[in-house]
């Protein structure tokens, strides 16, 4: 039932984020389209994942209440959010604009996207190495929450930046 309503309601801010995306780049193939429409979702599920999990590490938990941390501290979110904000922007500019950037521009995005993806392995890294051995009654480690949107920012990444080097 909670996938169903969580379905509702993505399905409309998806079609309008496909629609957009077919506004703003004309010819854009329906892949892409389809892609940033996955990303845009998966950092919809992410962000759930992150209310779930919302214990800082240094904290007791109590196994009982099912209760888990958090794989961000609070401490580095601030880092977080500018890797992730530099990353996107970056990713956009690029696939707005493809060739017609000055190089210097280019060079300053293209490090912006190599230090997006080297951060969003080491958010993957950190996800998929929960430990939750101490929870015994725990079945879901919660990392169908937080592993799609690292590994579609790190594709995305890795495709942006072959198809620039490629027209370069």
């Amino acid at each position: 039932m909670l996938i169903f309503i969580f379905f509702i309601i993505t399905s409309l801010p998806a079609l309008f984020l496909y629609s957009l995306l077919r506004r703003i780049h004309k010819d854009v193939p329906k892949a892409d389209a389809i892609i940033g429409v996955l990303y845009f979702i998966s950092i919809l599920v992410f962000i759930v994942g992150m209310e779930v999990h919302d214990n800082e590490f240094s904290v007791a938990i109590d196994s009982v209440d099912m209760n888990c941390y958090t794989p961000i501290s609070f401490q580095h979110s601030l880092t977080f959010c500018y890797y992730f904000i530099s990353f996107n922007l970056a990713t956009a500019v690029i696939w707005v604009k493809e060739n017609r950037l000055p190089p210097l521009t280019l060079a300053a995005l293209l490090s912006a996207i190599i230090a997006g993806i080297i951060h969003q392995v080491a958010l993957l890294l950190q996800i998929t190495q929960h430990n939750r051995q101490s929870i015994q009654q725990y079945d879901n480690d919660g990392t169908v929450f937080f592993i799609w949107m690292p590994v579609i920012a790190i594709f995305i990444g890795i495709v942006i930046l072959i198809r620039t080097l490629q027209n370069s």
